[in-house]
């Protein structure tokens, strides 16, 4: 058996938080001194980074600590808020079963908040058997590295399923097989001209996990 656990994304990858995401984020823009994004720039901002978004769109440098965990704390605090509007997508919670019935580890690393994440997946009735959630924004290597360790899981029979770039460099990282999903943050092609394995549908996604494993 190739894979034994099966470790996802919560936000782009089982969660359709991406409306919501965008809604906070343009709330933030005066605060923070950057101009709202429209609908007509989605297509070019979900080919960037998180570090080239906020480099380039929000105008935050990395290196300005302060202000990025400022930020950080707002979206959190406003997430928070509205949490009650997250809804996984459609056909996730038929596959999150079937992944259980194949007598795979289920388990989530996220950004988001242990709460957040929890009632989400509660409400749509899916289990896991792990969820390591909470972690900074720019944290998920470490993130990763901790669920691996805390959980006793062995990466060389586990793979990440994520939709961002910053997933794929953080898989990188700590030496985990990954797979991006093609309705998340980034798109399709910026995944793949990144190197990425993209499953175009949740059914595509289970097909590959399931032959695998």
């Amino acid at each position: 058996m190739k894979y034994r656990t099966v470790i996802f994304d919560f936000d782009g990858t089982l969660a359709d938080s991406a409306a919501l995401s965008l809604d906070i984020m343009n709330s933030l823009a005066p605060e923070f001194g950057f101009a709202p994004a429209s609908d007509d720039e989605l297509p070019q901002l979900k080919k960037m980074s998180a570090r080239e978004l906020l480099a380039k769109r929000i105008h935050i440098p990395l290196w300005n600590i302060p202000k990025l965990r400022r930020l950080e704390r707002r979206v959190r605090e406003k997430f928070a808020k509205r949490a009650g509007e997250i809804r996984v997508f459609d056909a996730i919670p038929e596959m999150m079963r079937s992944l259980f019935a194949a007598g795979l580890e289920i388990g989530v690393v996220s950004s988001n908040s242990q709460e957040i994440v929890g009632s989400v997946l509660g409400r749509a009735d899916i289990e896991t058997h792990f969820i390591h959630a909470g972690s900074r924004f720019f944290g998920k290597t470490r993130a990763i590295k901790s669920a691996l360790e805390e959980y006793s899981v062995d990466r060389s029979h586990a793979i990440y399923v994520g939709d961002e770039l910053r997933d794929l460099d953080a898989c990188r990282k700590v030496g985990i097989d990954m797979i991006s999903v093609g309705w998340g943050f980034n798109a399709a092609d910026a995944l793949r001209s990144a190197g990425a394995r993209v499953a175009a549908t949740p059914q595509e996604l289970l097909s590959i996990l399931t032959s695998e494993s």
